[in-house]
């Protein structure tokens, strides 16, 4: 595991706060763990960077902590792209990297707005491994 990798974990580790008891967030953890082990399997399979794809993957349902309202949950992409960014900022994540992971967690919850093209990719594959998670 990479040292951002890691820093990732703990960095949604401590924003959903799983093993808290009363953590309302306990399952989107679990499932943002599982959605990063299916991305690293295809990272794995299609020759990816790994480390790119697990990162988006676990950052990707972030927003959920601050939806309040259905439209801010249907939004949660946006939010989720929002909280990303500054993350990834702050552990002086490769800018191209940081505008490619961030287009992928918001077009996982809405149409892409760009056509075919690597950034358009790694978001499709956001959609492949969560629907990967519900055929487990």
């Amino acid at each position: 595991m990479t040292e951002n990798i890691q820093t990732t974990l703990d960095f949604i580790k401590e924003k959903f706060k799983p093993e808290s008891k009363d953590s309302k967030f306990t399952y989107r953890y679990e499932h943002t763990l599982r959605v990063a082990a299916i991305g690293q399997m295809i990272a794995k399979k299609e020759g990816l960077g790994e480390e790119a794809l697990i990162i988006a993957c676990l950052l990707h349902d972030i927003g959920y902590i601050e939806c309040v309202t259905h439209e801010d949950f249907d939004l949660h992409g946006r939010i989720s792209e929002r909280i990303a960014r500054e993350f990834l900022e702050t552990i002086s994540y490769d800018k191209d990297l940081i505008e490619t992971i961030c287009y992928g967690i918001r077009i996982h919850t809405e149409e892409p707005d760009r056509t075919y093209d690597f950034d358009h990719a790694f978001g499709i594959l956001f959609r492949w491994c969560q629907k990967a998670i519900t055929q487990i």
